[in-house]
């Protein structure tokens, strides 16, 4: 039986413990945070439950919906999304729809748009441009109305960095393109499941799966060295109750952020690991969760805020997912404000960010005075890799390096820098546990997955 030591006990890394334990292997799980779930955990708070961004379940995989039902199926619930976008004082549908632009933008403003989208598409029929930033292939899609209405700001805003220094390389992923006639429009999937203690309860029934086949999963314990011997994983070092401990180890998988691992691993004979490491930025995540005497706020399951003159880009009611997520009569608010880890909006008091939330909701018109009974931020150090221009070669070239060792793999959104989705991350936890069963080549194979490029939620299934 050999010994499998898992660092990070998110999606991608629990799921690669759940298929190995119940395969037989020695599974033990680091986890820094005093909960499993990673950047999908849920914290409860004086009976409410707030999850970190928002997130829901939904798959190309049936077998992982299947596998999730099975496993907690008095527990999902089957609910509708809907999603708008605040912009300039009214509220429009998300993702926008040609409709949404000839009805609800002023006459003027959709008479440009759609001239300018008609003429981009003609373009890109007869003569396609280069897409390397995301502003071109906003703009070849859009045109450029349109891009600078909907899309520049809130990008610009989300990623801290302007749209022409970032990669079009996650867009058609994530974003929705239309056409006027029905049949050529892209949307997300309609419905989803969600759990009904949060979205970290999945994850919470999976350690508890990986616990019942003799897996060991240390919580509030820090990985603090990699121990390599002649290109080979031997041990790794984690701190815990103020002890430093060793594991022996016949195979890692690493789900942490590339730079701490970098910063971790004992070879230092290659220079240029912690070079390439360093290229490599995240965008942080403050989350100010708000709650509420109040029985509903918004018919929206969440509320795109573009506009850089509001402090967050994104508001999420969580009774919208579960009824369970607050008290009866009451419910919540969670306030996603992008930011950079350590400046000022990560450090700044929560009192002096509720102030100015409070201000942003009311001129967006939520008016929360006297209603709110208390508030409290979570934050995300490593939310969201920033694939700025030349991010590519620098991961690509870590990558190699650290393929080099012969029992190793890192994965999940974090450990590949690579924007998953959470069942992608889960999807690729299985297979790489699959891989290691067969005494496969893994690192590899597992670049290879979450690659499409197409509209990754327009074809999920429920």
């Amino acid at each position: 039986m050999r010994n499998i030591v898992i660092l990070g006990a998110g999606p991608c890394g629990l799921s690669a413990a759940w298929e190995l334990s119940r395969n037989g292997y020695r599974v033990t799980v680091i986890e820094k945070e005093p909960q499993v779930g990673g950047l999908c955990r849920t914290i409860s708070y004086k009976g409410f439950r707030f999850d970190l961004g928002g997130h829901r379940f939904i798959s190309r995989s049936q077998e992982l919906i299947r596998k999730i039902q099975q496993l907690m199926p008095d527990e999902l619930l089957l609910k509708e999304r809907k999603s708008a976008t605040r912009f300039k004082g009214r509220t429009y549908p998300y993702p926008l729809s040609a409709k949404d632009i000839l009805t609800k933008l002023p006459l003027s403003i959709s008479l440009r748009s759609l001239s300018d989208y008609l003429k981009v598409s003609l373009k890109q029929r007869f003569n396609p441009l280069p897409e390397v930033t995301f502003q071109d292939w906003a703009l070849n899609r859009f045109g450029r109305s349109l891009y600078e209405l909907f899309f520049r700001s809130y990008t610009e805003k989300f990623w801290g960095i302007s749209a022409d220094e970032l990669s079009a390389e996650w867009a058609a992923q994530r974003i929705p393109v239309f056409g006027l006639r029905k049949e050529k429009c892209q949307t997300y999937a309609r419905y989803f499941y969600y759990p009904k203690q949060g979205i970290g309860q999945i994850f919470e029934y999976i350690a508890k799966e990986v616990i019942s086949h003799k897996g060991i999963i240390h919580l509030n314990a820090s990985s603090s060295e990699v121990i390599i011997e002649d290109k080979t994983v031997k041990a790794v070092a984690f701190g815990q109750d103020s002890r430093k401990r060793y594991i022996d180890c016949d195979y890692l998988v690493s789900t942490i952020p590339l730079p701490e691992l970098v910063s971790q691993v004992n070879d230092k004979s290659d220079g240029q690991l912690k070079a390439q490491a360093d290229s490599l930025r995240f965008r942080s995540v403050r989350f100010l969760n708000l709650l509420i005497d109040y029985p509903q706020i918004s018919s929206n399951t969440w509320t795109y805020v573009p506009e850089k003159r509001y402090l967050f880009t994104r508001i999420q009611e969580p009774k919208l997912r579960s009824p369970f997520n607050a008290p009866p009569g009451k419910t919540s608010l969670i306030l996603e404000i992008p930011c950079n880890f350590q400046d000022a909006l990560w450090n700044a008091p929560d009192e002096e960010i509720y102030q100015r939330v409070l201000l942003d909701l009311s001129l967006l018109g939520i008016e929360l005075k006297d209603k709110v009974m208390d508030y409290f931020s979570t934050r995300a150090k490593y939310g969201y890799p920033v694939y700025a221009l030349g991010y590519a070669s620098h991961k690509q070239s870590l990558l190699h390096e650290l393929g080099g060792y012969k029992n190793f793999t890192t994965a999940g959104r974090q450990g590949l820098f690579r924007y998953l989705f959470m069942d992608q991350a889960m999807q690729m936890g299985g297979r790489l546990a699959e891989q290691i069963i067969k005494d496969a080549p893994a690192q590899a194979y597992i670049d290879t997955l979450g690659q499409e490029r197409e509209l990754i939620e327009g074809k999920a299934v429920v």
